[in-house]
């Protein structure tokens, strides 16, 4: 499903976009690639296990397209384990984009698009989750799209705040020693 084409009545969408000043857009898709980046983004609210695919090699660089990786777990507050994410990715684009096309116990199709731009002097990066509710989670609709979006939104913010804070440690380390 193209992020262009309109999605089916029955989906949800959560799109969002950071501008990340002075951050090099390579080292940017080398982090939020990796899963320690990934877990980074998620605490403290959840953490997620690597699946099997990714143990010998953590990115996502090298893995075989619309192939299984096997399943994350996925702990609420990094404990408690709540859920699984069958992780397939479907498309990439090396240090550009890619598109995981998952499932998971809640969510018959979860579709999680990744872009990190170079922009004029920093980089930019958006997530496009687009999802398909199971039968039993569409009571808890409306619900679960805030928790989506809350929790993209909690992802974003610490991505700008671990840049912001290396740059102005960056800046204040060449300060002193100017």
């Amino acid at each position: 499903m193209s992020h262009s084409a309109p999605l089916p009545a029955s989906w949800d969408q959560v799109v969002r976009t950071s501008y990340l000043p002075g951050v090099d857009p390579q080292e940017l898709w080398t982090n939020v690639t990796s899963m320690g980046g990934v877990n980074l983004e998620l605490l403290p609210y959840m953490r997620m296990t690597l699946p099997r695919e990714l143990r010998r090699d953590p990115s996502i660089r090298h893995v075989p397209l619309n192939s299984s990786l096997g399943k994350s777990w996925i702990f609420l507050g990094g404990l408690l384990p709540i859920d699984f994410d069958d992780i397939v990715i479907a498309e990439r684009e090396e240090g550009r984009r890619f598109l995981e096309r998952s499932t998971t116990s809640c969510t018959k199709v979860w579709q999680h698009e990744r872009i990190v731009e170079p922009v004029p002097g920093g980089a930019q990066l958006t997530d496009r989750l687009s999802y398909l509710l199971r039968p039993h989670m569409r009571p808890v609709r409306a619900p679960f799209h805030r928790a989506m979006g809350a929790l993209f939104t909690h992802r974003h913010r610490k991505v700008r705040r671990h840049y912001s804070e290396r740059v102005f440690r960056t800046g204040v380390e060449g300060d002193t020693h100017a």
